[in-house]
Order: structure tokens, then C-alpha cells, then sequence
């Protein structure tokens, strides 16, 4: 039997010990992630039961960002939330700094302080003439809906070449003339507000009359103001 040199014995038995040794890292490396990934599905379940209990659902949605793509979860509210609930959300975030440019659809009252524009449209009159009702300006609505209302105002944007224009708020439905809310100007361009004026509960159609004397009136925008408390 012929006889190795001593040398390649020395070699073999280094190489087999690396080997040994990378063979322990990795089954230690792998064990490491094994649990790692258990651990992981844990915490998932354990942050989806957390959403289950809050009474909402996680939507993922894909946005791109540069040339990469990130998947950011978002909570949405849960469908047994009632219509009241949806509609008091919904007014809530649409209502940014508690201005609010439309009418309540809803019989849900805000139930804190806001304030409230009514558009009600513009138009204009012939001069020389009586109070004429403005059809191109008006709306209808129920006060009621928005609730504990501590003030409401009369606003128009008016303008005349010459003399003296006026306009108010007239409720047709009843009818009845907010005296409180006539408005009067000599200038060529005025925007005009109102004392503080009561609006009655119920569905009311509320209209713009206007009438001025050397030239023609116009009404650029008229709107209702309301403040709740």
C-alpha cells in the first residue's frame, strides 16, 4: 500500500472541517429564518385580529412611486357601521376648517359647531321697478337639518352703474319677507351682509328680490350663511 504524504492528510482533514463547519452555519441559518417567518405570521394574525376587533377591514392599494411600486394598507370602516354613522364621517372629513359649501341630504344633524354656505344663485332686474323676485336665485331646503343654529345671515354680491340697488331674502313658501335681511348700495360693486335672521324649521323655498332705480341691478352671488353651535 503506497504511503500519502503527510501533508495530504493535513489538507483532507482541513477541507472536511470547513465543510462540517458550513454545514452547522447554514442548519443554523435555516432554523433562524424558520423562525423568523413563524414569528412573522404571528404578528400578522395577531394585527388582522386587532383590525377584526375595531370593526373595520384592511384594503390594500397600489400607488407608484418613481419606478418603484409601494403597497401601503388603509383601514376602511366596517359595513354594519349604520348610514347615520357613514353620513356624520363623511360630513366630518369633507368639512375641512367647519366650512361646509352645501346642504345637508341627510336627516342626521351636525352635531358640532359648524358653518354653512347656501348658494343660491344670481341674476338681475330691470331698473325703475318694484321688488321683483330674482328666479335665477334661490333654494330650497329644511333648516331643521343643520341642527342647533346659533346665527344665519344674508349675503349678496351686487353691482349698479349708478344709483341705488337693494336686494332681501323672501321665503315663498309661506310666504313671509326677512325684513332683517334687506340690503342697500350705492356703489358699483358691493358685497353686502345682512343682520342675523331666524330660519323656520320645514321645507322652505327661499328667493332673492332685488330692485334698484336709475340703472339695472345686478346679482352676481347670493347665498345664506349659517353658524351652529
Amino acid at each position: 500500500m503506497m504511503n500519502l504524504p503527510r501533508h495530504i492528510y493535513i489538507i483532507s482533514g482541513f477541507v472536511g472541517l470547513i465543510l462540517v463547519t458550513n454545514l452547522l452555519l447554514l442548519d443554523i441559518f435555516l432554523v433562524s429564518q424558520k423562525n423568523d417567518l413563524l414569528d412573522f405570521q404571528t404578528r400578522l394574525t395577531q394585527l388582522s385580529e386587532s383590525f377584526k376587533l375595531l370593526g373595520g377591514r384592511i384594503l390594500t392599494t397600489t400607488s407608484p412611486t418613481g419606478n418603484t411600486t409601494v403597497t401601503a394598507p388603509t383601514f376602511l370602516p366596517d359595513t354594519s357601521c349604520p348610514v347615520s354613522c357613514v353620513n356624520l364621517i363623511t360630513m366630518a372629513t369633507i368639512s375641512g376648517k367647519n366650512t361646509v359649501y352645501t346642504v345637508p341630504t341627510s336627516s342626521t344633524v351636525p352635531t358640532t359647531a359648524a358653518e354653512y354656505f347656501v348658494p343660491l344663485g344670481s341674476g338681475s332686474v330691470s331698473a325703475g321697478g318694484d321688488w321683483t323676485n330674482v328666479e335665477s336665485a334661490q333654494a330650497t331646503f329644511d333648516a331643521g337639518r343643520y341642527g342647533n343654529i346659533s346665527q344665519a345671515y344674508f349675503e349678496a354680491f351686487v353691482r349698479i352703474e349708478n344709483g341705488t340697488v337693494q336686494a332681501r331674502l323672501l321665503d315663498s313658501t309661506t310666504p313671509a319677507i326677512f325684513f332683517a335681511s334687506q340690503l342697500s348700495s350705492t356703489s358699483k360693486t358691493s358685497q353686502l351682509i345682512s343682520k342675523a335672521i331666524t330660519l323656520p324649521s320645514g321645507q322652505k323655498t327661499y328667493k332673492v328680490q332685488m330692485k334698484s332705480d336709475l340703472f339695472p341691478g345686478v346679482l352676481d352671488q347670493a347665498r345664506i350663511r349659517i353658524v351652529t353651535q
